[in-house]
């Protein structure tokens, strides 16, 4: 595939021979992401060229054109960080001195690390939206390490409802086939060359929100790897990441709940509510009230929960014990609820859209109509409703992730401690082998 995709840039270079119009290295191409250096020294003459209108726009245009081609060609979005881009004036610096294969080679050393498939290893991969059938667990290649990565030995992976809601097409950020997986946990066996706070040995936890973890190795980003506490089992870790995290943002930053203020945690029995209760109770004394079936309460209450409420009734429920209403709400139900929540809201309460398990079916895609359900129960967000002093938020964990990676890191800091403390604890409900990971979702949708 280089080679096909190589031979137009290598006329194209030769035009370029032919034009002395080369341009130089520092131009061409950032090379702080390969670990190399911008400042490539190299004797330059600036030489002055007369160009004509005509001339100046037809190459312009050529070089766009077959700019454009190779990323196509290499499947590679056209970015910034990699582009390189031959801009014609009538002043540039030419290099005399310069090898022109090897400023193709520098300069596409990301591209033929990206077309070089790597190793194929056993993983889940979706390979399309809808029921249990979709998933398949079968060999496939990983990325091959760059610089800014690691690999990872994979001890456990974590499973989440964002895995539901993917593979049944509500989250659709990829086409598939590809691999599941928000988070695992195990031992780093390789390290890019810019990598600095890892090395191999060390025992991490990954998250990845765009998937691809659910494997038994796995390359990542270095940013996205935290390792763990001496204290903590590969186990926890896998099951920390993502569940802790959500409600961390929920109950400790969106909500930015105290000492006494109350709490209603929709699903408190799962992994995102199991956390969010540990989580309010390292405040101080506070009131928790949260929704999980009947046969869960005893359970629950252990965790921390004050008051567990059933489905169907907790709002009746809630306000038997609080006519007031709570100060914080997490909602993950995005259905009829969330307009009944809102008004469970105490002056100046919090409420926090994290989910939309209301239009889950456990087993088939999800179509359209489901959608609509889903956007007309939750249209009720009106600046009268917010009139009544009251702040409704939602929270993409991924999105912070990629947008505010300081603020995860921070966070994760945050937990470590909390869990060296005795605080926080994940709550493992059973262990699967990988081939068995349909059973898991099974149970997940229990």
């Amino acid at each position: 595939m280089l080679q096909k995709t190589f031979c137009p840039l290598m006329i194209w270079g030769a035009v370029l021979e032919f034009l002395d119009l080369l341009p130089s290295a520092k131009q061409a191409c950032p090379l702080e992401a390969e670990g190399q250096s911008k400042d490539v020294e190299l004797e330059s003459v600036l030489v002055s060229v007369t160009w004509c209108r005509k001339w100046e726009a037809t190459l312009n245009f050529w070089n766009g054109r077959l700019t454009s081609l190779w990323y196509r060609a290499v499947g590679v979005s056209h970015s910034a960080d990699t582009a390189v881009r031959c801009k014609f004036s009538p002043a540039l610096a030419l290099q005399r001195k310069f090898d022109f294969y090897k400023f193709l080679q520098r300069s596409y050393v990301p591209f033929a690390r990206m077309a070089s498939a790597g190793e194929a290893v056993r993983s889940v991969v979706l390979t399309g939206y809808g029921g249990y059938e979709c998933l398949k667990v079968k060999p496939w290649p990983m990325r091959v390490l760059g610089a800014g990565d690691v690999q990872v030995a994979v001890a456990v992976c974590g499973m989440n409802f964002a895995d539901l809601y993917t593979r049944q097409g509500l989250i659709r950020a990829l086409q598939p086939p590809f691999v599941l997986g928000l988070e695992c946990a195990g031992e780093v066996t390789a390290v890019g060359g810019s990598v600095e706070h890892l090395r191999v040995g060390d025992r991490v936890l990954c998250y990845q929100y765009t998937g691809d973890l659910y494997r038994e190795h796995v390359v990542v980003p270095a940013s996205n790897c935290f390792v763990l506490p001496s204290c903590m089992s590969y186990e926890d870790g896998a099951a920390l990441a993502a569940n802790y995290l959500t409600a961390y943002f929920c109950v400790l930053d969106i909500g930015h709940m105290r000492a006494g203020q109350s709490i209603l945690i929709s699903s408190c029995a799962g992994g995102v509510g199991w956390a969010a209760t540990q989580l309010a109770r390292s405040v101080g004394p506070v009131t928790i009230f949260g929704t999980c079936s009947a046969g869960k309460h005893d359970a629950v209450q252990e965790n921390g929960v004050t008051y567990p409420l059933n489905h169907d009734s907790y709002d009746k429920e809630l306000l038997k014990q609080s006519p007031d209403g709570v100060d914080i709400i997490i909602d993950n139900m995005a259905g009829s609820a969330f307009s009944k929540n809102q008004c469970l809201l105490k002056p100046l309460g919090r409420i926090v859209l994290i989910g939309a398990n209301s239009i889950m079916t456990g087993s088939q895609k999800l179509n359209m109509w489901s959608f609509l359900r889903m956007w007309w129960n939750t249209k009720s967000v009106s600046a009268t409703n917010l009139m009544q002093n009251r702040v409704v938020a939602g929270l993409h964990l991924g999105l912070v992730m990629e947008r505010q990676p300081d603020r995860i890191e921070a966070a994760m800091k945050h937990l470590f401690q909390l869990y060296e403390e005795g605080k926080i604890k994940p709550q493992i409900d059973s262990i699967w082998p990988l081939d068995k990971v349909n059973f898991h979702l099974h149970v997940l949708c229990a």
